[in-house]
């Protein structure tokens, strides 16, 4: 338990330092067990977080477990991602700039970039509910069944992994294609790839990497 929520603490720092939230927006968090999530608490600075401050949450109740401060005003919407997605194990929202930009234009990203394939073959928009609130756990959860990242209308961003390390990956994934969708659009507009080369490449990332 010490080293997922020294993570959480490392990985929340992270994404201040690399300007994906502002002051104590946005939130981190990562799965435990079957039954429990490490999670950032609410209204702390993130240059002031440390692993103690971590909160253990129930998934199911969203009662704590753990911990001596508050969980995250946004601790629905990551138990109701966790609580249907069992292959997830870590989630960061981000209100990252450009990436917020879109959700605030109600407008998706699509697949301008194949690096996109790793989140699935577009980014959609969840309808804009009023932060901390079910109607927003629900309607992100369900827009995430088969995605790994989301634009939350008005608000920002929520991005999957199967480990923190990729949520987070995504987090500055989905900010990078954000940048190049507006970017390509004052040139005229962007070159979507279609549903068959996004396809061909989520097959080749299969055996990307190093192998054991």
């Amino acid at each position: 338990m010490a080293d997922v929520r020294k993570l959480v603490c490392q990985v929340a720092q992270r994404m201040a330092n690399a300007a994906l939230a502002l002051g104590t927006a946005g939130n981190v968090s990562a799965r435990l067990d079957d039954k429990t999530i490490a999670i950032t608490p609410t209204g702390v600075p993130y240059d002031r977080l440390c692993e103690d401050d971590i909160v253990v949450v129930d998934i199911h109740t969203r009662r704590v477990v753990s911990g001596h401060l508050k969980p995250s005003s946004e601790t629905p919407m990551h138990t109701e991602v966790y609580a249907r997605r069992s292959d997830i194990h870590g989630i960061v929202h981000t209100h990252s700039l450009y990436a917020t930009a879109f959700a605030v234009a109600g407008q998706s990203i699509e697949a301008v970039h194949y690096v996109i394939a790793t989140m699935g073959d577009h980014i959609p928009v969840v309808p804009y509910f009023t932060y901390g609130t079910e109607a927003l756990a629900q309607a992100a959860a369900e827009a995430l069944q088969t995605v790994k990242v989301a634009l939350l209308a008005n608000h920002g961003v929520l991005a999957l992994g199967k480990d923190l390390e990729e949520a987070y990956y995504h987090a500055e994934a989905v900010e990078y294609l954000a940048q190049l969708q507006y970017l390509a659009k004052g040139l005229g507009g962007p070159q979507v790839l279609t549903p068959s080369q996004i396809a061909e490449v989520m097959e080749k990332f299969q055996g990307y990497g190093q192998r054991g």
